[in-house]
């Protein structure tokens, strides 16, 4: 959630929100307050959009959802899902990509915990979408953007675990460095020998280059 929330959620609403959303949203999922989930995975789809078939379709002023996602992480202590569904273009016919803020509470809005090999804080769930229906303002940007606006949230997203994976990698290798450096075994520290020695300059300049 530390990623998805502010990253993805924060960086979608700041830049195509409308005044309300970014108000409601912006400065608590800033001060970790309030936190969005993110829906886009799909049991057939992955987070391929054009193949998503979670589907939004007007109902006078509404919205009504229907579809399902998986692997979604943090749901359960999320206020609110930032669904991306899909709706038609009303020149072509195509499906398109459009991000919905979608409450916890929603009815038809059901959450079923996946259970998962490696555990981690964040427990992962299915998202079942029935009929879920949605004021106007819960549209976050413009209907006609598609992938504009998902890009926009995905990207910094991107950036941001790739950041995190450098910065681990960072400091397992410092730590590993210091612990060479006073381990000591026959008087003399375990980094002075070739074998310890040797490949950890090989390890920072991996973590410094482009991949």
């Amino acid at each position: 959630m530390m990623i998805v929330s502010p990253a993805i959620c924060g960086t979608v609403i700041a830049r195509f929100g409308t005044g309300t959303q970014k108000r409601d949203w912006l400065p608590a999922l800033a001060d970790g307050s309030r936190m969005m989930a993110f829906g886009i995975t799909e049991p057939d789809a992955g987070s391929n959009s054009h193949r998503i078939t979670t589907t939004a379709r007007r109902d006078g002023t509404d919205w009504i959802l229907t579809g399902r996602k998986v692997f979604v992480s943090g749901v359960d202590i999320a206020d609110a899902t930032l669904v991306v569904g899909r709706t038609e273009d009303a020149r072509t016919g195509r499906l398109k990509p459009c991000l919905f803020i979608v409450p916890r509470e929603a009815p038809g809005f059901g959450r079923r915990q996946i259970d998962m090999e490696l555990h981690s804080a964040e427990k992962q769930f299915e998202l079942t979408l029935d009929d879920v229906r949605l004021p106007a303002d819960a549209l976050v940007g413009d209907e006609d953007a598609g992938l504009l606006h998902l890009f926009a949230g995905l990207n910094p997203e991107r950036v941001m675990t790739a950041a995190f994976a450098i910065g681990m990698g960072r400091y397992a290798l410092a730590r590993a460095v210091e612990y060479a450096r006073e381990r000591t075994v026959w008087k003399a520290p375990i980094g002075s020998h070739q074998a310890i020695a040797h490949p950890s300059p090989r390890r920072t300049s991996n973590s410094n280059s482009p991949a």
